[in-house]
Parts: structure tokens; C-alpha cells; sequence
């Protein structure tokens, strides 16, 4: 793979170059200015790099060896969530429509404004994936929570017992399997064979015997 890594690559975040000569040397002064960089010399690297390291954003030729920049962009947008600068050395950057996944195209003859534009962006960039990553686990937290709402109230039927109760047991189990109260949860709502297997545990292996045929229905 041709790449090479930013001194700072150990970051939260970096940007990622993909470019070839002689725009690649964009890098050294973007990490001159303070930023981490890391650097693919083809789309293939770039998107193997985005699937493995927290890139905050992608900065990118028009062109590259095995694939064009706003296909690039667009694979990282819709792979990672990854926004995208793209540079190009053509005129009428400005009137050329954004592909996926691009906030901004620049023109590399206007060298005086491509690294103070990439540095506002790529702080937009982490602000905005930061922002998903909370609503991501915003949305986790309430999966679980709804997964664990759901089996209680199986438990409350199956068992005739409280909600308290449920909770309880349900907590108490997931302890001594070493497991979390929602992965317990989403076994019992699973398949039959395992929603069966941890209610009888839950309820004790005599008590199932006697209720197996309900469970059955």
C-alpha cells in the first residue's frame, strides 16, 4: 500500500490526503499548520485507510490512478459518513455542483486559500461526525432500553410476577452469565429454543417443567 503516516496520526482524528504528485505535497504543509495527516496515493488506500483509522476528513484530487474523486467521496460519505474536499486545478470551481459527500472544491492555483479553508473544514467536519456519534448512541441507549422494556414484560406474563420483580431477575441473570441486561434481553425475545431456555433458568427448572406446555403455545 503507498501511504505514509503523519507524525501526529496517533490523534483522535486526522485528515486524509489521497492525491499523487504533485498535489500529495499538500500534506506537508496542512501538517505544518498544525494538523494530523495521514496519506493514500490511490482511492483503493484511501478507502482501506477510512475503514481503519478515525479520519475527520477526506481531501482529495479530482482524479486519481484507479478512481475519479467524487466517486472516491462518494464511497466514503456512504461507507463512513466521511465529508470530502476535493481539489482541482480547473477554473469555474465555484459553478461545478458538489458530488456526495463533498462540503467544498477548490482550486489548487489559489494556493493561498486551499490550507486556511481545509483547516475551517475539517473543524466543521469533527464537530458534525461528533454530533453523530452522540446521536448514535442516543439510539443505542434507547434500543436497549426498549429491548429491556419488551422482555420484563414477557417475564411479567410468563412468570405472573411484578415489574420489580422481572427487572430483578432479569438483572440477576444477566450478573451471574456475565452478560449485559440487554443481550439477555434480546435472547429472550429471540428464538424460541433460547427464549425458552432463559425463562426456565429464570423461573426455576421444576417450575418450567410444569409450564412447558405453555410455553409451547
Amino acid at each position: 500500500m503507498a501511504n505514509c503516516f503523519g507524525s501526529n496520526a496517533h490523534e483522535m482524528s486526522s485528515l486524509l490526503v489521497a492525491a499523487a504528485e504533485p498535489t500529495i505535497s499538500i500534506s506537508g504543509a496542512l501538517r505544518e499548520s498544525g494538523l494530523s495527516v495521514m496519506e493514500a496515493r490511490s482511492a483503493c488506500d484511501a478507502l482501506t485507510i477510512a475503514a481503519q483509522h478515525p479520519i475527520a476528513l477526506l481531501v482529495s484530487n479530482e482524479r486519481l490512478p484507479d478512481m475519479s474523486g467524487p466517486d472516491l467521496a462518494r464511497a466514503c460519505f456512504e461507507q463512513h459518513a466521511l465529508h470530502s474536499v476535493l481539489l482541482t486545478e480547473g477554473d469555474g470551481v465555484e459553478c461545478a455542483p458538489y458530488p456526495t459527500g463533498v462540503v467544498a472544491r477548490l482550486c489548487t492555483r489559489v494556493a493561498e486559500n486551499v490550507i486556511p479553508t481545509i483547516r475551517a473544514v475539517s473543524s466543521l467536519a469533527r464537530e458534525l461526525r461528533s454530533a453523530r456519534a452522540r446521536e448514535q448512541e442516543l439510539r443505542t441507549a434507547l434500543t436497549a432500553e426498549r429491548e429491556i422494556n419488551t422482555a420484563i414484560g414477557v417475564l411479567m406474563e410468563r412468570l405472573q410476577i411484578t415489574r420489580e420483580n422481572a427487572f430483578e431477575r432479569l438483572r440477576g441473570y444477566a450478573r451471574s452469565q456475565r452478560k449485559r441486561i440487554v443481550d439477555v434481553s434480546c435472547g429472550l425475545l429471540g428464538c424460541a429454543e433460547e427464549s425458552k431456555r432463559i425463562t426456565a433458568q429464570l423461573m426455576g427448572v421444576d417450575a418450567a417443567a410444569r409450564n412447558s406446555a405453555a410455553l409451547d403455545e
